[in-house]
């Protein structure tokens, strides 16, 4: 193994076979961004955030409707 610095920070390099181990927390670059979306994607229900009165409205016509 061999500690290498590069743009996400420093890592462990085996030469031989090419697995690399990260240090710390910060993961950095695109490694990190896929991870936080596919956490959001997870994590997420998709539910519309609108706060408008209409919106409201219409969703509880609906519901009513569905009765």
């Amino acid at each position: 193994m061999e500690i290498r610095d590069g743009k996400a920070g420093k890592f462990a390099q085996c030469k031989p076979c090419n697995v690399i181990e990260m240090f710390g927390d910060k993961q950095g670059g695109r490694a990190n961004d896929k991870q936080n979306k596919k956490l959001i994607e997870q994590y997420s229900d998709n539910a519309s955030l609108s706060n408008s009165l209409a919106d409201k409205l219409k969703a509880a016509l609906e519901k009513n409707s569905n009765h």
